[in-house]
């Protein structure tokens, strides 16, 4: 229940990452900027995939973090709503 960036397709505008509510997205650099998900924090909203004008998202069901670690993931996004 996660959900991953096509690096191919991503242009690296960064829109996902701003609009994540657990800062589950990040840069990764590599000779260039790029953004991944840490599937630890996803929670699957998908604030990501509706975000990204280049629907670079697949939401993947079989990716799935442990629920101690959903429960403080989704502690997470409870904080940034209540910013």
């Amino acid at each position: 229940m996660a959900y991953v960036i096509d690096r191919g397709a991503c242009f690296s505008c960064g829109w996902c990452a701003e609009g994540c509510p657990t800062d589950a997205i990040g840069e990764r650099f590599g000779g260039s900027v790029s953004y991944a998900v840490d599937i630890e924090w996803c929670i699957d909203c998908g604030i990501c995939a509706q975000l990204c004008p280049l629907a670079c998202f697949s939401y993947r069901p079989e990716l799935q973090p442990e629920s101690a670690q959903l429960e403080l993931a989704k502690q997470r996004a409870r904080d940034f709503a209540a910013r």
